[in-house]
């Protein structure tokens, strides 16, 4: 049973991202809160602040609700509300960095992949074993070992997520499209687990906002909220105005290496008049290939 597809505006474009059980809901909570925002006329280091701060939220609610759609005791298209995001948006200090109630880290074991076709046929793709070979369990007709996305469960009994019979755990894959008038023009899509939906935001925002091409998008220098203590790891290629103004405001910062394997490995591809343009991420194995 696939999860049922969300869809939320960001800019002139309506984004695609998986339901419950997937964190989808996350990345748009994200993109809906910043798109209330002129990023554009905005200092880098105030949007910088302003991402991360809508990204603490949408995690924070991603942990708070999401798990079997059957088990929610919320419809996700709530989280999406105009009231709703609204109050999030208000949550925000421009000045100061706000922790909400940290969360469960989600661990990863994922793998993405994106194609398009001469008739523009658009494929985005997640493939997880999850944690090693998965379960451990092969189905030997059929050539495939079953996952152990079970362990994203939790045994706090007070969590939504919790463990129980006939139900699918929380996870985080989350392949996605970004669509205009209908059809796609965007294909993308990262591993890295908590991770998805960040990186998301920060792509779409290069693309939308910064006018980058999706090479640029992906290339540019990323961040990763860590949901257990809301501390803020950031690549080391990040303008020293930015980290020092950020740390001004109170984030706990890590630097990390220039290009971090932990910040997900995005892979995209954007439709346009005269062509594909494909994008592949340098902090992993992978290529941009057409024929």
């Amino acid at each position: 049973e696939w999860a049922d597809p969300l869809r939320a505006p960001y800019r002139d474009l309506e984004v695609v991202e998986l339901g419950p059980p997937t964190q989808g809901v996350a990345a748009l909570e994200i993109l809906r809160i910043i798109d209330g925002y002129d990023l554009a006329a905005m200092e880098p280091v105030d949007v910088e602040h302003v991402l991360v701060e809508a990204t603490k939220l949408a995690l924070a609610d991603r942990d708070a609700h999401v798990t079997d759609p059957a088990a929610m005791a919320i419809d996700p298209a709530d989280l999406l509300s105009d009231p709703y995001i609204a109050g999030r948006r208000a949550a925000i200090d421009a000045d100061r960095a706000v922790d909400p109630r940290p969360g469960r880290p989600q661990r990863g074991g994922t793998a993405y992949l994106c194609a398009v076709d001469r008739d523009g046929l658009a494929v985005s793709l997640i493939q997880s074993n999850f944690l090693g070979f998965g379960s451990g369990v092969h189905v030997p007709d059929w050539g495939i070992n079953l996952t152990n996305r079970g362990s994203s469960f939790t045994l706090d009994a007070d969590a939504i997520n919790v463990l129980a019979p006939s139900k699918r755990p929380m996870h985080t894959l989350i392949p996605a499209m970004a669509l205009r008038d209908g059809r796609p023009e965007v294909v993308f899509g990262t591993m890295s687990a908590d991770a998805q939906a960040q990186v998301h935001a920060q792509f779409l925002r290069h693309v939308v906002d910064g006018g980058a091409d999706v090479q640029g998008a992906i290339d540019a220098p990323r961040w990763r909220v860590e949901i257990g203590d809301w501390g803020l790891r950031h690549e080391t290629r990040f303008e020293e105005s930015i980290v020092d103004g950020l740390a001004a405001r109170g984030h706990r910062l890590t630097a990390t290496s220039p290009f971090d394997m932990g910040m997900g490995h995005a892979h995209a591809i954007r439709i346009e008049a005269d062509g594909l343009a494909a994008a592949s991420d340098p902090r992993s194995e992978g290529a941009a290939v057409g024929r």
